[in-house]
This record gives C-alpha cells, sequence and structure tokens, in this order.
C-alpha cells in the first residue's frame, strides 16, 4: 500500500506540475493543437513517470531488533501499522470504484438513448435528438442534440461543430482524462485539468468550423443562441 501511496501522490504532482506551466505560459496562446498534446502528454507523463523513480543511498545506523522483540515493541508496532493500511486501500478502492461506475453508467445511458431513438440524418451524419435542453455534444461517432433545436440552420452549424470534435477524436482525449480521473478520484485538481483540455477542444472545434465553410456571422448567432 506504501508503493500505492507513493505512486498516487507524485501522479499528482506530476499532474500539478504539467497544469502550472500551461496556466502560467500556454492558457492565453493560440496555438490550440499543441495546447491539446500538451495536456494529454501531460497526463501519460502523469501515468509513467512515477514507475520510473529517482534512487539515491541513505547510510542509517542499524537497528537491534532483539531489545524491541524482548520489550514486545515491535509486534505492537506491526499491527498497529497494518490495520490502517487495510483500510486506507479499501477507501481508495470504494472512491474509485465509485467514479468509474458513474461513468459506465452515464455510458449506458447514452447507448440506451441510441438503441431507443430514431436518427435524424443532417448533413449525411446522424444526429440523436433527447428530451431536455441539455447543450449539444458527441460521443464517438455519435451526436446529441436536444429535441428543443428545430430551427434547420442553427441545427447544421451545430453539427458541423460536433463533426469536428469527431474527426479530431477529442473523444479519445476524455476517455484518458476518466482513466485518470478514476485514478485521482480524490485530485481536485482534475476538475481544473479537465475544464483546461474541454475548453481547448471548443477552441479547435471552433476554428475548425469556420475553416468548414460556416459563416461567421451565422456561427457567432449559434453561439449567442446556445448560451442563452
Amino acid at each position: 500500500m506504501e508503493a500505492i501511496g507513493s505512486y498516487l501522490l507524485q501522479m499528482a504532482c506530476w499532474l500539478a506540475a504539467f497544469w502550472l506551466v500551461y496556466i502560467l505560459a500556454l492558457r492565453k496562446e493560440t496555438f490550440f493543437e499543441l495546447n491539446r498534446w500538451f495536456l494529454l502528454v501531460g497526463i501519460m507523463a502523469a501515468f509513467l513517470l512515477p514507475l520510473f523513480p529517482v534512487r539515491y543511498d541513505v547510510i542509517k545506523n542499524p537497528t537491534d531488533l532483539s531489545l524491541l522483540l524482548m520489550t514486545g515493541k515491535l509486534s505492537e508496532t506491526t499491527s498497529a501499522v497494518k490495520d490502517p493500511v487495510n483500510y486506507w486501500f479499501l477507501f481508495y478502492g470504494l472512491g474509485a470504484f465509485v467514479v468509474f461506475a458513474r461513468f459506465l453508467l452515464q455510458c449506458i445511458k447514452l447507448l440506451w438513448l441510441i438503441r431507443k431513438s430514431e436518427p435524424v440524418w443532417v448533413n449525411n451524419t446522424r444526429v440523436f435528438k433527447f428530451e431536455g435542453k441539455t447543450a449539444p455534444f458527441s460521443f464517438f461517432n455519435f451526436i446529441f442534440v436536444s429535441k428543443t433545436m428545430d430551427n434547420e440552420a442553427e441545427l447544421k452549424t451545430v453539427v458541423a461543430h460536433e463533426k469536428v470534435h469527431i474527426n479530431e477524436r477529442h473523444w479519445a482525449d476524455l476517455l484518458l482524462l476518466e482513466v485518470a480521473r478514476t485514478v485521482q478520484w480524490f485530485n481536485p485538481l482534475l476538475l481544473l485539468y479537465r475544464k483546461a483540455i474541454m475548453q481547448n477542444h471548443e477552441y479547435l472545434a471552433d476554428y475548425g468550423t469556420l475553416q468548414n465553410g460556416v459563416s461567421a456571422q451565422t456561427y457567432k448567432a449559434v453561439l449567442v443562441n446556445q448560451m442563452l
């Protein structure tokens, strides 16, 4: 358990280091593709670098175990250490299970919605409509919009935006992020890291949508309508 704790702590430190560099040096830059890869490399580095620790020798005077055995302190110390470690391990495992189960449940709900709904075709793309006023989003190669979106021009613009997310495989970034959130469920920094990744995705999708021929004026109007 000590090794796992050390690994999780080092992973959290690497994530914090990459996030700080992004906030201080890259957030205000317009190199969105570079920013995307920097944040992704940060997650992968946080997973891998703790597996290669820097080792150094420490000279320590040997402890006379015979004295501890005679006084009974060795057995008391051992029993006092084992129990808390087990409890912490169970607590961590329960938290990771809850986070993963929540993500899995969300995926199941979307798959159920795909199976239940009849898609509409917009620009040769399947689009699924759902109840409520949730903002449009994509999941793998599927696009979801609210049934309240009935304006054809707005729908086509939103689909063009979501297709950029799909074509650039932003969903892969989010899957990697969900794995990191499962492992680091106790780390509040992951919320800020996730926000930075998703915000950068939106910048890339905005740029890609305009590059694909969508009118800038129309796109601005759709964005304002979505925010309202």
